[in-house]
This record gives structure tokens, C-alpha cells and sequence, in this order.
């Protein structure tokens, strides 16, 4: 009889080990200091332990999957994850993953003088942060501008205090003051004795001017006016603070040798007169224009705000008043009738 034998042969059985997948992120990557960042974990799902070096420098630091890590110091940062299943372990280090950047800093004049009615141009020097940056004007708490330009233009009228609030493209912030001191403009007057005119005294400089704009090297204090020039005349001068002013306009008429000093924004010609008075207002005004006589009779009146005439033909030589009623002052204005 035949006899089976049966040999069992026992192999050992393998099974290999599974390396687990490191993946990681953050919320954000680039941040001011102190620049918090929320670490991100999408590893594998069959891992179970997380070793963070959050600046790579060979400590662990964090042990959580998503941790939550503050840099204070500016600068560029790589961060090492290591990942462990059950069986083995990866690595994985993003090179220079976090940027800390500082803040911007944005440096103003200790204060700024200007003249009154001057235009002010801020120039603020920059540094730092992460371009490009967003300027935020603010003046006495008014807003004038919002603007990525820097160095704005800006009408000050009284000592005022200009807030700068400065973002970077990091979100990164910093705000500055600046004082702004105005000097009261100058007040400059001209008396006329015929065609020879004078300025007041005490300024720097002084430039004269016709109708027909700057007069070349009339630098004086005085300025006799040239034969057959007739005209108005003004003066421009500058203080020792360096803040400047016009005269109101005097008229010249050189055949008579008559001069007296207008109204203040208004011209009104010739004097001495014969046949007619012209009143032009020198920008966009508008007043009552009334003659009188020496004794206050109301002789003519208009709603004058354009170029006028008055027709005074008619009326006896002698002296009379001119008197222009504005809506918050009266002027007065002597004429002769020849």
C-alpha cells in the first residue's frame, strides 16, 4: 500500500512597510512683524505623529497637526515637518516658506513753515515694508486724499496738523504726524506822487508790474512809471520769512499826472474824468456802484459784477465819491471832474 507523504512547507509571509506622505501649508505666508501664521497639515491620514521646526534650526517646536506659531524678528524662515505612522517616517522642508518683514517707516519734516494761502507738497521718505505703498492723508481729521502718490498737494489756510497713515502691500502699518506752521501773509501798500510810485518798506525784495505782466528789472522800492504808459500798477514783495504779497493795483494816467490807489478788486478809470467812469471788478464779484456828490446826493447807481460805464458829461467840475457796496464791506473812491 502506497503511503502519501505530505510535506507542508511554512514560508514566512512579508509585508511591507508604508511611508507615510508629508504635506504641509499655511494660511499666510508673508506677514509683519510680529507676524502670526496658522500651519496647515495635509499629510497622509494614516499619520499620527507631527514634529513641527517651524525656522528649522533642529528643535521641535510644535507637536499638533495645525499649529499656531508668532515670528517677531524680521526675515526669511524654512520649515521642517517630520510625519510618523505606524510603520516609518518623512520629512519635509519648505526653504524659505515664511517672509517677516519689518514695518514701513515713513520719515516727515519735523514741521513744515509755509505762508499763508500757499499750496504745501509733502515729501515723505520711505523705507522698509513691502512696496507698493497706499498713503492715507489726514488734516486736522479731514480726509483731502486717499491716494498711492507721495507727496500730495495741499491748500492750508491755518496752523494745521497733517496725520500720514502708510500700508504696505504686506498689510503692514505706520502713521505720522507733521505740525504745519503758517506765517500770516505780508501786507504791502503804494503811494503815487505822478508817474513815481513807492512801495512800503521793510521787505527783502519787491518786483513791480504793469498790466501786461512782470516789468524787467524794476527790482526796486521805487518805479517811475515811462511817458505814455498809462495804466495800473502793482508791486509784489517778499518778507524775511520768505512769504510773498501783491499790492492792490494803482492806476496811472501819465498825461495828467494824477495816481490814486484803487479799490481793492476793482479797477475804475481815468480820474481825473471828463466824459465817462469806467468800473471793471478784477475777478467774479459783485457789488452796488454808486456816485455821489461831495454832500452824499446819490447822483447815479448800478448792480455793477461785469465791466460798467457811468456817463458823467453832464455833470459840473468838481470832486465826488465813488462808493462800491459789497455784501461784507464798503470801499470809497475820491474821482475829480475836470
Amino acid at each position: 500500500m502506497k503511503h502519501l507523504l505530505l510535506i507542508l512547507c511554512c514560508c514566512p509571509l512579508f509585508v511591507f512597510a508604508q511611508k507615510p506622505t508629508v504635506k504641509f501649508g499655511a494660511e499666510q505666508t508673508v506677514g509683519c512683524a510680529p507676524f502670526t501664521v496658522n500651519f496647515l497639515d495635509s499629510s497622509s491620514t494614516d499619520v499620527i505623529i507631527w514634529e513641527w521646526d517651524v525656522d528649522n534650526n533642529g528643535v521641535y517646536d510644535y507637536f499638533d497637526p495645525n499649529p499656531v506659531h508668532t515670528y517677531t524678528t524680521p526675515g526669511l524662515y524654512s520649515v521642517r515637518l517630520m510625519v510618523s505612522n505606524l510603520d516609518d517616517s518623512s520629512f519635509l522642508i519648505k526653504q524659505r516658506f515664511i517672509r517677516v518683514v519689518a514695518p514701513p517707516n515713513v520719515s516727515l519734516q519735523s514741521n513744515l513753515t509755509l505762508c499763508e494761502d500757499d499750496t504745501a507738497i509733502i515729501r515723505p521718505i520711505m523705507t522698509g515694508g513691502v512696496r507698493p505703498y497706499t498713503f492715507f492723508w489726514e488734516l486736522n481729521g479731514t480726509v483731502p486724499q486717499i491716494s498711492i502718490d507721495s507727496t500730495p498737494k495741499l491748500y492750508i489756510s491755518a496752523n494745521s496738523t497733517l496725520r500720514v497713515t502708510v500700508t504696505d502691500s504686506a498689510g503692514c502699518e505706520v502713521i505720522r504726524d507733521l505740525p504745519l506752521n503758517i506765517i500770516p501773509k505780508p501786507s504791502v501798500t503804494v503811494s503815487a506822487n505822478g508817474r513815481n510810485l513807492e512801495a512800503s518798506a521793510g521787505f527783502t525784495s519787491y518786483q513791480w508790474y504793469s498790466e501786461s505782466g512782470l516789468i524787467q528789472g524794476a527790482t526796486q522800492r521805487q518805479y517811475t512809471v515811462p511817458d505814455n504808459q498809462k495804466g495800473n500798477y502793482s508791486v509784489r514783495i517778499r518778507n524775511t520769512t520768505g512769504c510773498s504779497a501783491q499790492s492792490s493795483p494803482v492806476f496811472i494816467d501819465v498825461k495828467t499826472s494824477v495816481a490814486y490807489e484803487q479799490p481793492d478788486g476793482w479797477y475804475v478809470y481815468p480820474n481825473p474824468l471828463s466824459s465817462e467812469i469806467r468800473i471793471i471788478p478784477a475777478d467774479s464779484r459783485q457789488a452796488t456802484v454808486e456816485l455821489l456828490s461831495l454832500m452824499g446826493e446819490l447822483l447815479q447807481s448800478a448792480e455793477v459784477s461785469t465791466a460798467s460805464v457811468f456817463t458823467v458829461s453832464e455833470l459840473p467840475s468838481g470832486m465826488y465819491i465813488l462808493r462800491i457796496r459789497e455784501p461784507h464791506r464798503v470801499q470809497y473812491l475820491k474821482l475829480i471832474k475836470e
